[in-house]
């Protein structure tokens, strides 16, 4: 047999390797040494030194505080029904990372790695395989869980947007704000935390909480909700609540993603109230974030209930009566789809301004807001009808002949008409194209010789004219202001409407421009415009001996004090004289569509033009009974018509139910 020398000898390297590089190998062997030695003698010393206190943290629990939510108050009508509050509901919520589009590369990663054995992590085409299965298995849970919450998939893809988009903004504002301070950029912890997509119901909650393991990044979390029982009634007044968004968690730390705010109504203006205060949950958790066990530091308290002056009963027939005029049920032009329109009502306490109804069309559900992303909501909002705008307190629009009932006081009580004074009218004040009567434009006629109490009754424009030009627009502007309009009312609810009073023109009374203002305003035209709360409290005001009831919605323990405007008793009396008759006399111009056996009404008529060529808005605005009034009624409707013909039939619609639940007690 031939012997053979081994390949290397291992005290002088291989027969053919140089002999610098048999020289180095040794030297790195020894560094080699060195370095584990270091290594070692370190790791002896962080033992010996703070091996124990290292130990010691490690062993310490780890807590968490979180807030408890507080249930938020119920809001009740008049007479104890519903109309807002907290039920249980169970969300279906889903972690951050398995609803981010695209994913973060460092969780699929991660995940990816989760799901293989150590000996194939570091292979590349085996991670990306498994992070193919990921993404597999996230596609999967998304048609899953969107077929359980019943969304389509688009509806599906815009809330988890919304959530990211939410989640996104939160963390640039955080991140800036660390930059500006020197700081690291930080991972928001809102990311690692579940979202609330949708609530289930019971059934579908059930049949998940079986094989929740199914379900990767899911969690079935019971929590309250906002439910509004009586769907779109009173809605203007009661509001709505939605999930706080990413701006007011960053403004206040103390709210949480899952909290509610109002937005609207009631709910905005009185959220304080309603909202009450959270409560403070300290869980314990293992390393891995289980939770071993939890205490509660402070008990939430619940909001306080608010109870309505709003008579439900009543509200629902307004609405019915308004959206049946409003869709031209009851003679109202249709006026195409060009052209929105609404309407409002308003019933108030004279003495009190408690107010019973408050009604707007069109309308919203403020149950459509209670998710992030509603369809309807959106198309609410949308909608250039604008059902999200309370027409009672924001619409302003010229108040047309109702606003004569201000004109005579101030022509009264500035001793520029007495009650008895004559004007002739011919249906025109100078020219028969110019300043006319309503009657001569459909008839060719005036109304002859007519005192105050006759004016008021047929609404004829030429006696107001008259005697417009001769005071000019001061005496006007100055009555206004003292009879609330161009100010709010301070009405308990959001975005009022100040309305619009022109400044009176400094030039001489009889300049053209000033006699034109004056006559415009004398018949509630030009640049006036009111809101109708506003022509409620005029009417109130003239009913109760110049009183200005604050209006509320919100019962309150005592009524606010009214302020009083001097009218004197001569004045009251002829103009409520001539109230009564646009109802009771049959030439009267709501005789035909308001006058009731069973209840005395005093009112007055407006047909405000609103130029273009569009149909003129339609008022009604008066008080009942008529000789002991207890209420103020206004009824418009925005291109309506004639007040008489398509206010008036709403107005007197709503008196007859407040008739039949007894209001002005037993029919004379």
């Amino acid at each position: 047999m031939v012997q053979t020398e081994p390949a290397i000898d291992w005290r002088r390297g291989p027969r053919d390797a140089p002999a610098a590089a048999r020289g180095r190998l040794p030297w790195l062997l020894a560094a080699f040494a060195f370095g584990a030695a270091v290594i070692i003698a370190r790791l002896v010393q962080l033992e010996t030194a703070t091996g124990a206190a290292f130990r010691a943290v490690a062993a310490q629990p780890i807590f968490r505080e979180r807030a408890i939510p507080a249930d938020r108050g119920r809001i009740l009508s008049r007479e104890g029904s519903v109309l807002a509050e907290d039920q249980s509901a169970i969300g279906l919520n889903l972690a951050y990372r398995w609803l981010q589009n695209p994913p973060s590369p460092v969780w699929l990663r991660s995940q990816a790695k989760a799901r293989l054995p150590r000996s194939e992590r570091s292979q590349l085409p085996r991670l990306l395989a498994a992070e193919q299965q990921i993404l597999e298995t996230r596609r999967h849970l998304h048609q899953q869980l969107a077929q359980l919450a019943g969304l389509n998939d688009e509806q599906w893809q815009r809330r988890l947007r919304t959530i990211q988009q939410r989640v996104e903004l939160i963390s640039r504002h955080v991140n800036a704000r660390r930059q500006a301070e020197g700081g690291e950029p930080v991972t928001v912890a809102e990311e690692l935390r579940e979202h609330w997509i949708c609530d289930l119901n019971a059934e579908t909650a059930r049949a998940m909480a079986v094989h929740i393991e199914q379900f990767p990044g899911a969690k079935l979390i019971e929590h309250r909700n906002r439910v509004y029982p009586q769907q779109s009634l009173a809605a203007a007044v009661v509001g709505y609540t939605s999930r706080v968004n990413a701006v007011e968690l960053l403004a206040n730390p103390q709210l949480t993603a899952d909290d509610r705010v109002g937005r609207y109504g009631v709910e905005v203006q009185n959220h304080s109230a309603l909202a009450g205060a959270p409560g403070l949950l300290r869980e314990q958790l293992d390393h891995g974030g289980a939770s071993l066990a939890s205490t509660v530091i402070r008990q939430p308290r619940a909001g306080d209930e608010l109870q309505l002056t709003i008579d439900v009963h009543l509200q629902r027939q307004a609405e019915m009566w308004l959206d049946a005029a409003v869709s031209g049920q009851l003679g109202v032009k249709n006026l195409g789809s060009n052209l929105p329109v609404g309407g409002a009502a308003v019933v108030m306490d004279v003495a009190t301004g408690e107010l019973l109804v408050l009604a707007s069309s069109p309308r919203f559900d403020p149950n459509w807001f209670s998710g992030d992303d509603s369809t309807q909501a959106s198309e609410a909002l949308r909608d250039p009808a604008r059902p999200l705008w309370n027409r009672a307190v924001q619409m302003a629009l010229p108040p047309g002949s109702v606003f004569k009932t201000l004109t005579a006081i101030a022509l009264l009580e500035e001793h520029v008409v007495q009650p008895n004074d004559v004007v002739t009218c011919r249906g025109y004040l100078h020219q028969p194209d110019q300043l006319r009567c309503a009657i001569f434009r459909r008839q060719g006629i005036g109304h002859g010789d007519v005192n105050l109490s006759d004016a008021l009754m047929q609404s004829c424009n030429v006696f107001f004219f008259h005697f417009a030009e001769q005071t000019g627009p001061g005496p006007l502007v100055r009555w206004a202001d003292r009879l609330g309009f161009g100010k709010r009312t301070g009405i308990d609810l959001p975005g009022e409407s100040s309305g619009t009073v022109p400044a009176a023109m400094q030039d001489e009374i009889q300049s053209p421009a000033a006699r034109s203002q004056a006559t415009m305003l004398a018949i509630g035209q030009g640049q006036l415009t009111a809101t109708p709360l506003q022509v409620a409290r005029l009417m109130a005001a003239l009913a109760s001996g110049g009183k200005l009831p604050t209006p509320h919605v919100v019962e309150q323990p005592a009524a606010p004090a009214s302020p009083v405007v001097p009218i004197s008793p001569s004045t009251l009396r002829a103009v409520r004289q001539g109230l009564e008759r646009v109802v009771s006399d049959p030439r009267g111009t709501a005789h035909a569509t308001v006058q009731m056996d069973e209840l005395s009404v005093a009112g007055k008529t407006g047909t405000a033009e609103t130029g273009g060529g569009l149909p003129d808005h339609a008022w009604f605005a008066g008080y009942a009974p008529a000789a002991a009034p207890t209420v103020a009624i206004v009824v418009v409707l925005e291109h309506g018509g004639s007040g008489g013909e398509a206010a008036g039939p709403v107005a007197k619609q709503i008196l007859q139910a407040m008739q039949q639940r007894g209001y002005f007690g037993p029919a004379p």
